[in-house]
């Protein structure tokens, strides 16, 4: 009987720590440091937010687990060159490099009615990944860039 006894207390102690760990790693809290974060970046007043998707933050993520992030996608009015929207980052201490030479879309796009990359870059800074992707679809006339900002996972090296 006692030793059903100290089975049942270690088994309920065992439970509530492994319940009380995983609500700490799981907890969802406000989303003030990533807002701030892609909020840092100022765009042009001309480009047009079409949406914004936040993820909240946890504790504790993995890569595939929910990191912490927000997307946003905007329309623009025209294709931006790779100096602007370094510059656009540079404005806000984050060192953006487009990969592309240029910001030019590609000989396929003319007229295809498809929308296609146009140049794309990436940067870190305190543990936050940036990314940009500048899109066009020239058939419609349409121009669009999207931003990834997401907290590298909590094994990530910086």
């Amino acid at each position: 009987m006692k030793v059903a006894k100290i089975v049942g207390i270690v088994a309920t102690v065992i439970i509530t720590i492994l319940i009380a760990v995983g609500l700490w790693l799981f907890w969802e809290s406000s989303p003030t440091q990533m807002l701030s974060s892609a909020n840092s970046i100022k765009v042009p007043s001309t480009w047009q937010l079409k949406s914004e998707t936040i993820v909240p933050i946890k504790n504790f993520c993995l890569e595939k687990s929910g990191c912490p992030a927000i997307d946003r996608e905007w329309k623009i009015d025209r294709i931006y060159t790779k100096g602007e929207l370094e510059g656009i980052f540079d404005r806000a201490n984050i060192s953006m490099r487009i990969q592309e030479s240029a910001c030019e879309p590609s000989d396929m796009s003319h007229g295809m009615g498809v929308t296609l990359p146009v140049c794309s870059g990436s940067a870190i800074k305190n543990k936050i990944r940036y990314k940009i992707y500048q899109n066009t679809n020239e058939a419609r006339n349409e121009f669009g860039i999207s931003l990834y900002v997401r907290k590298e996972p909590d094994y990530a090296a910086q």
